[in-house]
Formats: C-alpha cells, sequence, structure tokens
C-alpha cells in the first residue's frame, strides 16, 4: 500500500468520524419537544448545523472514498474503515465526554491489530 493511499483512507476514515461526532452534537441540540410531530423532530434534526456539517463530512468522505477505491483492491482498503469505529469512539471519549469502558478499549485495540494485519496484505 503506498502512503498515498493510506493518507486518503485515513482522511475518509478520518471525516466519517467526524461527521459521527457533529452529528452527535447537533442532534443533541436539536430543540424537539412531546409535542412536536415526528416530521417536524427529524426537520428540527436535519437542519441543525452541525448535523450539516456532519453530512457535509460524509460527503466529503464518500468523494476521497471513491479515489482509494480506484487506487487500490477494495479487500485490502474496506478493512480500514474498522479504524473509523476506534476514532469515533476516541472522539466520543474526549470530544462528548463519554465514558470509556475496558471492554471497548480491548475490542478497539483488536480492530487496530486486525486493520493492520489486513494491511501487511
Amino acid at each position: 500500500m503506498s502512503l498515498k493511499s493510506l493518507i486518503l483512507i485515513l482522511l475518509s476514515v478520518g471525516l466519517s468520524a467526524i461527521a459521527q461526532i457533529a452529528m452527535k452534537a447537533g442532534v443533541s441540540g436539536a430543540s424537539t419537544s412531546a409535542s412536536t410531530s415526528v416530521l417536524g423532530s427529524y426537520m428540527a434534526m436535519l437542519t441543525a448545523p452541525k448535523v450539516l456539517l456532519g453530512l457535509a463530512c460524509y460527503g466529503l468522505g464518500a468523494l476521497i472514498w471513491l479515489r482509494v477505491l480506484s487506487m487500490m483492491d477494495v479487500s485490502q482498503a474496506y478493512p480500514f474503515v474498522a479504524v473509523g469505529f476506534v476514532l469515533t469512539m476516541a472522539l466520543g471519549f474526549i470530544l462528548l465526554g463519554e465514558t470509556p469502558h475496558l471492554t471497548r478499549m480491548l475490542g478497539a485495540g483488536f480492530i487496530l491489530v486486525g486493520v493492520w494485519l489486513v494491511g501487511m496484505r
């Protein structure tokens, strides 16, 4: 795997992780009440600036991912998507104040080892 491919993969996966955090922050801050209809609740969430930022990050990440797929085998590239699980979890701890649990940390370690093994060829 070339350094360029790795950088593009990590950029795409990183944007997806940022998208998750932005959307979580956006829906947590969206004003919905019990009296709001389901459609009204979704509209409030979809128009929240952080949710829109998250969707934009997903879109840009998808465009970068298309470039990755044009450069390498999907069977080698796709397992790196799992790094997004670890990165999203870490950002949740850091930015959202979520509580890290030993089992989650252990699982993240196994994911990283697995991705490393797949990336070796």
